[in-house]
């Protein structure tokens, strides 16, 4: 369990860091008539991925036991399938 909490606690650092960097490097790429760098395209994709990637590991961790109890059931009772 400590192994656990410690793993989250290292990644919800690791994301906070993104986000600072991210917030100090956006508004310079986005900046109303600033120069275009080409740093705008690259930045919302990594945001995209970086959104996407949290509800990919939501979405796993909420349907680890559902694959293992759903063989289980087919195999304690295999009139309950199908």
């Amino acid at each position: 369990m400590a192994s656990t909490r410690k793993k989250f606690s290292f990644l919800a650092v690791i994301a906070g860091a993104v986000m600072l960097v991210m917030t100090f490097a956006t508004p310079s790429a986005f900046a109303a008539g600033g120069d275009d760098s080409g740093l705008s395209k690259p930045i919302l994709a990594l945001a995209a991925a970086i959104a996407i990637a949290g509800g990919l590991i939501g979405t796993g961790s909420a349907q680890q036991g559902i694959g293992a109890a759903g063989m289980g059931i087919i195999a304690e009772k295999p009139e309950k399938f199908g």
